[in-house]
């Protein structure tokens, strides 16, 4: 079982997609933004995962970058919401 364990996590750590995640999020907190804020935009990342290297490539003017992409995410559900 603990042989299980630690393949599952070797395999996460040479996963370049979960590194990638990784840091996003540490740049996120780094940037101060919210946990409910992070939780947004790793769904964003999920979606389009473009978005992560953006973040990581951009200088720290990107917060508003970042509550850009949130804010129209949040407008897509919201407009899909009321067509359903």
């Amino acid at each position: 079982m603990e042989r299980e364990a630690a393949n599952q996590e070797k395999m996460l750590n040479e996963d370049p997609q979960q590194k990638l995640r990784e840091k996003a999020t540490a740049e996120l907190r780094r940037l101060g933004f919210t946990g409910s804020e992070q939780v947004k935009a790793a769904s964003v990342f999920v979606k389009m995962p473009e978005q992560m290297s953006m973040l990581l490539t951009l200088d720290e003017t990107l917060r508003e970058f970042i509550l850009n992409m949130l804010s129209d995410e949040e407008r897509r559900k919201r407009a899909e919401g009321g067509t359903r």
